[in-house]
Parts: C-alpha cells; sequence; structure tokens
C-alpha cells in the first residue's frame, strides 16, 4: 500500500468520528518518532550546506516521486489556475486535508511559486523521512510558547519575501472525505496580522470504478483553486480573522455544492 493510500478500519473511523461531530479528530494510528523539537535552537532557514543537499534531494528524488504520485496514483486534475493571476504578494493557502500526499498534488497546481507546507511538529522527523519533508517545504508548527513566537516571525518573513504558505485548518487528514469540514482559525489570525489573501483550494474525488487489494474504490483528485479572498483595510484584526474565515467556509461549500450536485447538510 502506497501513502496514498487507506485501510478499512480508517473508512470506519471516519464514519464514527463524523457520526459524533468530531471533525478534527486524528483517526490514523499516530506513531510519533523522535522528532527535531522546535525550541530556541531549531532555525527555519537552511544553512548553505542544507540549501545545497536539499536541493540535490529534491531534483533527484521528490520531483520524481511527487511526478509518480500524481500522475499514477492521485491522478491529479488541477482546475481554476487562472486565480493565481491576481496574487502579487504573500499568501497563505488553505486546503481541506484528505490525504497523505495532498500536499503533493498542491504542489504540482502551485508549480513555480515559493511554498511552504505547515505540519505538526512531531513530524519534524529524525528520520529519512524527516530529512524529506524539509527538503520538501514542510514547515512545522511548534507546541511551546517560545517556538510559538519563533513561528510568527518567519511567517511574518516568507510573507514579505512573497512566499506562501500552506495550513491544513481541518486540523486532521480524513482520507477522500468528500465534504468540507469546519475551519480552525490559526491560518486566519495570519493572513489577518499581515495583511495577505488567503487562497483557497478545495479538493474533489472522482471514483474510478477500481478497487485496491483492501477493496476500497480508488479516486482521481480535482483540485479546485478558487478565488482568492482579500482582508479588507477597514476591517479590525478581528473582523478580518472572522471575514477570511467565513468566506473560506463559504467558498469550500460552494464548491462541494456545484461539483458533487448536493446540498451540504
Amino acid at each position: 500500500m502506497n501513502l496514498s493510500e487507506t485501510t478499512k478500519d480508517v473508512l470506519k473511523r471516519i464514519e464514527l468520528a463524523e457520526q459524533e461531530h468530531d471533525y478534527h479528530r486524528h483517526l490514523d494510528e499516530l506513531v510519533v518518532e523522535d522528532y527535531i523539537p522546535v525550541d530556541k535552537n531549531f532555525s527555519y532557514h537552511w544553512s548553505l550546506s542544507q540549501k545545497l543537499g536539499y536541493s540535490i534531494l529534491k531534483y533527484s528524488l521528490i520531483y520524481p516521486y511527487s511526478w509518480v504520485a500524481n500522475r499514477f496514483w492521485l491522478k491529479t486534475e488541477v482546475r481554476g489556475r487562472r486565480h493565481l493571476k491576481s496574487l502579487t504578494t504573500g499568501a497563505i493557502v488553505c486546503s481541506n486535508h484528505v490525504n497523505k500526499l495532498d500536499a503533493v498534488a498542491i504542489q504540482k497546481a502551485l508549480l513555480g511559486k515559493q511554498v511552504h507546507y505547515t505540519v505538526a511538529e512531531f513530524n519534524n522527523r529524525k528520520s529519512r523521512l524527516g530529512t524529506y519533508m524539509r527538503a520538501f517545504g514542510c514547515m512545522p508548527i511548534p507546541y511551546s510558547f517560545e517556538g510559538k513566537k519563533k513561528f510568527d516571525k518567519v511567517v511574518k518573513e516568507f510573507l514579505d519575501k512573497n512566499h506562501w504558505i500552506t495550513f491544513f485548518p481541518e486540523g486532521s487528514e480524513w482520507w477522500c472525505y468528500e465534504k468540507p469540514r469546519p475551519l480552525q482559525m490559526g491560518a486566519y489570525h495570519f493572513a489577518a496580522k499581515y495583511h495577505v489573501p488567503i487562497l483557497p483550494i478545495f479538493i474533489t474525488f472522482k471514483k474510478l470504478g477500481v478497487f485496491n487489494k483492501e477493496g476500497i474504490e480508488k479516486r482521481k483528485f480535482i483540485l479546485h483553486i478558487l478565488n482568492p479572498i482579500f482582508p479588507k483595510k477597514e476591517n479590525t484584526l478581528k473582523e478580518n480573522k472572522e471575514y477570511l474565515h467565513q468566506e473560506n467556509e463559504k467558498r469550500f461549500k460552494e464548491c462541494y455544492e456545484a461539483f458533487y450536485h448536493k446540498k451540504l447538510l
């Protein structure tokens, strides 16, 4: 089983969490390996040797892997690239979280942009996989107060450089879950604080009539780049956070209903 697939027991957990309206619940078995904590010694900036090593990794391994994943496993189709034309600054990208490889699909959609991908701190692993994730552009969200201050500072720095930072505000990955889930506020705080737009991305699925060894039907990923949402100059920080959050939820809902031809209940 490759990373894009799941198991039937995870699908049962999704059904149970949905029945209990626990939409941020982590459903996969969390195996927390040794990870690099985001503390006063951690740096989001790469040294010269890291830049060289990560560059070699990206072109020799990560980009070929991403191409295979998008072409053969996810079968990614991107719609709405025209909406990128209005973005000339840094931006916060907000996507539904529906697969372990959804960042790979987003990378394809935003090819040519400098994009970072936020992950939980426990995913900042010491293992080889952790090295690959950092080379890909993963950016751990820290647990500690000191770490959060450092994270806030680097978010501003990256946005000022016109980088884009991806958040998954649903908070946990639910495999190929079609409906939009309630969005947590963190991403909208940064967009409002630093007055940058939200770029909403909503991933939908087409069932292919082909089943894996577990008997789970395979899906084609259709990634929708939606209209950016710009903060309002006249709004306060709190007002903009609420406005950006509500508009993002609204656009996810509209995309869901238009694609699947059914109302979100």
